[in-house]
């Protein structure tokens, strides 16, 4: 199907499976987001309080909003930008950009290929692990003592791919998958 989908929900699931060029406009309060197999120029969600799930799509701008739910995305190929505030994150195997806003919630991410982006985290985790072949750059600022970064010694080539992260006392894990 062709053409653009809205739809608002107070709670209950919406679903969308296998489509393309399909641009969509999600809004539910507490309830069950799932999209698969889509092909779109742009999808926006906003789940205040529910479950959000993205599988297997390539959305040039995918724009993911939630109070204190979880959004889960993985195998999405585009930009990425996912905003929490005590919700939690989990990403597997994205490519393109990502830019990610968790205040108080968790990141976690696993990842087998590079991509570039920022990610802000107030006082939540944030647990990367990137595969050890990656051409890959993190920069961490934070106050936590309790951080990790098993590419903080890498040669940093020019042209690998670079992940900012910000945290204002939350700790940071990035690891090297083996």
């Amino acid at each position: 199907r062709k053409g653009s989908l809205s739809a608002k929900t107070d709670q209950g699931k919406t679903i969308v499976q296998r489509s393309s060029d399909l641009n969509m406009n999600l809004e539910s309060v507490k309830g069950f987001i799932r999209l698969q197999d889509l092909s779109s120029h742009q999808i926006s969600l906003r789940n205040l309080d529910g479950r959000t799930v993205i599988n297997n799509s390539s959305i040039g701008l995918l724009s993911a909003e939630s109070t204190s739910g979880s959004i889960i995305v993985t195998k999405q190929n585009g930009q990425t930008e996912i905003q929490t505030l005590t919700g939690d994150i989990i990403m597997t195997d994205l490519t393109g950009n990502i830019k990610l806003d968790n205040r108080e919630g968790v990141i976690i991410a696993t990842q087998n290929y590079p991509l570039d982006g920022t990610i802000y985290a107030g006082t939540g985790l944030v647990r990367w692990q990137q595969k050890d072949d990656s051409m890959m750059k993190f920069t961490v600022k934070t106050t936590s003592q309790d951080t990790i970064n098993e590419f903080q010694n890498s040669e940093s080539l020019s042209e690998s791919k670079h992940i900012e992260i910000k945290s204002d006392s939350g700790p940071v894990k990035i690891f090297r998958a083996r």
